[in-house]
């Protein structure tokens, strides 16, 4: 029966069912949150003697605030334990009159058989507004299990909707009970929703989220004729309900005796079945046998480890659903990018600065697409200047605008602005091929310049400002540890896959697993792009731990052992020939005869053990590749 009763109870829906305390490490700040554990809707309570401030909501000591959904209103409600004539007092305030547009309330009387409007208003951001208007009070009749209910609803451009609210009911005949929203709950809002009144008998006070709508049971079912029974004799004592239970079953029974009110209550399988106390010896035979099947399959359960569940990200246009920035529409501007400081509302369109004033207004979507197709369209010239910027820079060290990311009056103008737009009208001429751009550059006669100048153009530009020599720079990160696995013979070239964390792998560097809060890297040792924050051109710098990772590191130290191995195998029997062999694919040129000198007084100085002479040949590698020559582009 108290399982049925609690059914019965269900009928309220929307109640919040996920506390929260100390909402926001605001000491005696409590709320009650949907199950999803969304902000809103939402109910706060302030069980502190001074006011509490959180975001930009102020809460007065000892007050309750609701918060509405976007879409939907938010209740707080009163369940009347009495049948008899009323008095009640209220008022809703605004919580947050910093941002909104203030907030529709209605209150209403709700029965199992009807809902009634006792007073409605509105009040703007900012706004107080007292329930009973000019009046002392509101009287009304109320029979046992009513709610009394005081509805908050979004209104106009939904935010910020927090609203103190104010409810005192009194019993104006009788015992003259009284019950105060304030008093009875915000002292300890978590004690239960429902929330028992102050003397802690009786759970009067539910607060609600209007959006869920009241379970439904299946038409013509027992639970259905239940339901419509109890809107003629609602809220009996126990043995009362009884009765209707078996008048019920009288009028819903069948052979088996399960499909009924009574059958419910009865079966092992029915849904309101239960032991009267937590031992199997009360079990039936029936259930003891399926209570024994159901131990085993949980013990199975919690030997075998769930699979992965396979998920995906998606995007949608349109906003966070069920949120302040659902849907699609022109927004304030956030002053200073906060959002509590909302400015004039701007319609959707492309910066005035870059487009003009001359511009089709944007009327459906949120405007991301449309902007999309114009930073790409070929009427723009500036994303092209931008990307062939990059690439430029990419192969010489410097762009033709110094400042790639200000091209701005505080940037620095294109030395070679016609060859800046040659190349971006080249880029969308090409298709946007990246590759095409990349093939132009380095078919370039200025790409193909030597580092070292003549004293002439050394004298006329010596800041190279004007590209007539080739900047001297070192291998970025990546680049060098990919010629690290190269020249090992071990650099795996296979495309796609996971990232990869562990440095000591034979994958390319592209593959390096990125973790923002590492700051000791191999990566950023090397003048990686620091990944928290937006890097227009890497730094170049030359530090000894650079060369004490090429001289000590594990990962180093195994490149070099395998770059003398293909030495010993590839170089050819001679030491000479292997010294060649070492130069032409490190260096890309032969060795002189003074290195070639250099390199066989190391290798043949070592002792005749093989040992001995392998160590030899590491060391003289490792060299070869600490080296500025295998480091640096000339």
């Amino acid at each position: 029966m108290r399982r049925w009763i609690d059914f019965s109870e269900a009928r309220i829906p929307g109640l919040f069912s996920q506390p929260v305390r100390d909402l926001l490490d605001k000491k005696g700040l409590y709320a009650w949150r949907v199950a999803s554990g969304a902000d809103t809707p939402s109910v706060v309570a302030n069980a502190t003697d001074q006011e509490i401030g959180f975001l930009t909501v102020k809460v007065p000591q000892h007050a309750i605030s609701i918060h509405p959904s976007p879409k939907a209103g938010v209740a707080a409600a009163w369940k009347s334990p009495i049948a008899g004539k009323i008095q009640i007092k209220g008022k809703v305030a605004d919580a947050d009159p910093n941002c909104g547009d203030g907030i529709d309330w209605q209150l209403v009387k709700i029965s199992d058989t009807n809902e009634m409007t006792i007073v409605k208003g509105a009040i703007p951001n900012g706004g107080m507004e007292i329930l009973s208007g000019k009046v002392a009070s509101i009287e009304t009749e109320v029979n046992a299990g009513e709610l009394l209910q005081l509805n908050v609803f979004p209104k106009g451009d939904y935010s910020c909707d927090s609203t103190i609210v104010e409810l005192e009911i009194t019993e104006v005949e009788g015992l003259k009970r009284a019950w105060s929203l304030s008093h009875d709950v915000a002292g300890d809002l978590l004690a239960g929703n429902p929330h028992p009144d102050t003397l802690g008998n009786l759970e009067v006070w539910y607060f609600r989220d209007l959006s869920e709508k009241s379970p439904a049971a299946p038409p013509g079912s027992g639970l259905a004729r239940w339901f419509e029974l109890t809107k003629q004799t609602p809220h009996k004592e126990l043995n009362e309900i009884t009765n209707v239970a078996v008048q019920v079953e009288k009028e819903l029974q069948d052979a088996t005796m399960t499909n009924g009110v009574y059958g419910s209550f009865a079966s092992a399988r029915g849904a309101f079945w239960m032991p009267l106390k937590n031992d199997e010896n009360n079990f039936s035979e029936e259930a003891r046998s399926n209570l024994k099947k159901s131990k085993v399959e949980l013990a199975a359960l919690r030997n075998e480890v769930p699979p992965a569940i396979a998920m995906t990200h998606g995007l949608q246009d349109g906003g966070v659903p069920e949120s302040p920035h659902a849907g699609v529409h022109d927004v304030k501007i956030h002053v200073r990018g906060r959002y509590d400081r909302l400015g004039d509302l701007v319609p959707r369109r492309f910066p005035r600065l870059l487009a003009g004033d001359d511009q089709k207004p944007i009327t459906e979507g949120s405007g991301r697409l449309p902007l999309a197709k114009w930073l790409a369209s070929p009427d723009n010239p500036l994303t092209a200047r931008v990307m062939v910027n990059r690439i430029w820079q990419h192969h010489f060290g410097e762009g033709i605008v110094r400042t790639p990311n200000n091209y701005g009056k505080l940037g620095v103008p294109p030395t070679h602005p016609e060859l800046l737009d040659y190349l971006a009208h080249r880029f969308v001429d090409s298709g946007w091929s990246i590759k095409a751009v990349h093939r132009a550059i380095m078919l370039s006669a200025v790409y193909q310049e030597s580092s070292f100048a003549d004293s002439n153009a050394m004298a006329a530009d010596p800041e190279n400002k004007l590209f007539g020599r080739m900047n001297r720079r070192p291998l970025d990160a990546e680049s060098l540890r990919d010629s690290l696995l190269s020249a090992a013979g071990r650099l795996d070239l296979s495309q796609g896959g996971p990232a990869i964390r562990d440095l000591d792998n034979t994958r390319r560097t592209l593959y390096l697993m990125t973790i923002r809060s590492d700051r000791s890297n191999y990566r950023a040792l090397f003048d990686a792009a620091d990944p928290t924050a937006i890097v227009e051109q890497r730094a170049a710098s030359t530090v000894a731990p650079q060369a004490l990772f090429l001289m000590n590191h594990p990962f180093a130290l195994e490149q070099a052992k395998a770059l003398a191995g293909r030495a010993t195998k590839l170089g050819g029997a001679d030491n000479r020939k292997k010294i060649g062999w070492l130069y032409q694919n490190l260096y890309g040129r032969p060795p002189s005869e003074q290195e070639i000198r250099i390199g066989l007084s190391v290798v043949d100085a070592a002792k005749p053990k093989k040992e001995e002479t392998d160590k030899a040949w590491l060391e003289y590698c490792q060299a070869l590749l600490c080296a500025n020559e295998f480091v640096y582009i000339d």
